[in-house]
């Protein structure tokens, strides 16, 4: 028994510092996370305006030629980037040199590489499309800011590991969806619209019949083991309860190796893997029609299959390897395979919008991060 008159005994003055000392220590890597966060969000900006004014000197013909931009990614020392004039980086003059904080690197152009944006004299158009992920030390998250063949520069949330970006904005004569990842993988849109109302301005709509949309070049998702992630957002038409929101296959005509990563089964969201049988995580939540909804499917070898529902899980399998095509696969919007493919569910009839591809798992947090931001809008 320890005895005590007033005050505290030494046993609980030794906890009570211990308390304190954990405290302190969680409250100063939280409110470091929320610094750097900030850090990160504040240098996304600054090179998306370094990227914006260099189009304007290219457009206006300062110093009488092209501008452009070089990324650097140290293995050693801080990551920077390099502001030019001229006809390359190479031989043109170096205008501004600009180095990113510590904690902040970039994710692409990957260690010890580089990346260059260069800008059309006259037309502020870049030569090529390209694009930067950039992250932080201790805070999830990223940013990929791209430079289009169009002269459109703009930053993506999570950008990093993107494969592909389907905003589905296209006008309605389109007939392809463009992709907004800086990997330039449009999708050949066959019998579905274009131009429709969206979630978030247009989307793609498909009649449950025949309508589809095809891209080509998924060369990661054809790789065993390698992890992914599907998100976007969905409106069932009338009576629709079944049907594929994504299909993906080894070959152009939507056979052979082939499944359904994302589907509509009984009126629930599900989604579906393979590791030589067809694995599945079907939600809990019966969808109407005429409402949008916001889908995540990812698969990784820690965690497994999970889908998510409005930025929240629904559904969770547990799956240790993932066994694909070992091609360059092929991802379908709304289709229906011609041959029977594990897991399929047929035609969609419904409107898809805002649809990301990733060969990354997204955390938990970043699927939650990227409903509320497509919420909002």
């Amino acid at each position: 028994m320890i005895l005590k008159k007033n005050g505290f005994t030494l046993l609980e003055m030794v906890i009570s510092v211990g308390i304190l000392a954990v405290l302190s220590i969680v409250g100063t890597t939280g409110v470091m996370s929320v610094r750097t966060k900030k850090m990160l969000d504040g240098e996304a900006d600054t090179i998306l305006t370094t990227i914006r004014e260099t189009q304007d000197k290219a457009l206006k013909q300062e110093e009488a030629t092209a501008w452009g931009i070089k990324f650097f990614n140290q293995t050693e020392g801080d990551d920077y980037y390099v502001q030019y004039y001229g006809a390359s980086f190479e031989t043109g003059t170096q205008k501004s040199i600009f180095y990113l904080p510590k904690s902040i690197q970039f994710l692409y152009p990957t260690d010890g590489n580089s990346v260059e944006m260069f800008v059309t004299k006259a037309t502020g158009v870049p030569s090529a499309e390209n694009y930067i992920d950039i992250g932080a030390t201790g805070v999830e998250g990223s940013y990929r800011i791209r430079l289009d063949p169009r002269g459109k520069a703009e930053k993506i949330r999570n950008g990093y590991g993107l494969l592909a970006y389907y905003k589905f904005d296209d006008p309605a004569s389109a007939v392809s969806a463009f992709d907004s990842s800086g990997k330039y993988t449009n999708a050949l849109i066959t019998g579905a619209v274009s131009g429709a109302v969206g979630k978030i301005q247009r989307a793609l709509t498909f009649n449950g019949t025949s309508a589809y949309a095809r891209a080509s070049g998924f060369t990661d998702l054809g790789i065993s083991n390698q992890a992914y992630t599907f998100t976007g957002w969905i409106k069932l038409g009338s009576g629709e309860t079944d049907g594929n929101i994504i299909h993906m296959s080894g070959n152009d005509a939507g056979s052979g190796w082939c499944l359904p990563p994302v589907a509509v089964v009984g009126g629930k969201i599900r989604g579906y893997s393979f590791n030589g049988g067809g694995v599945s995580a079907t939600g809990t939540t019966t969808l109407s029609s005429g409402v949008w909804y916001y889908f995540a499917n990812t698969w990784d070898a820690t965690n497994g299959l999970k889908i998510y529902l409005n930025g929240q899980l629904e559904k969770a399998t547990a799956q240790s390897t993932y066994v694909a095509s070992g091609n360059s696969n092929y991802i379908f919007f709304g289709f229906n395979p011609p041959i029977s493919c594990s897991g399929n569910t047929g035609w969609f009839l419904g409107a898809i919008d805002e649809v990301r591809i990733y060969k990354r798992a997204l955390s938990a947090k970043e699927i939650k991060d990227l409903y509320k931001e497509t919420e909002e809008r």
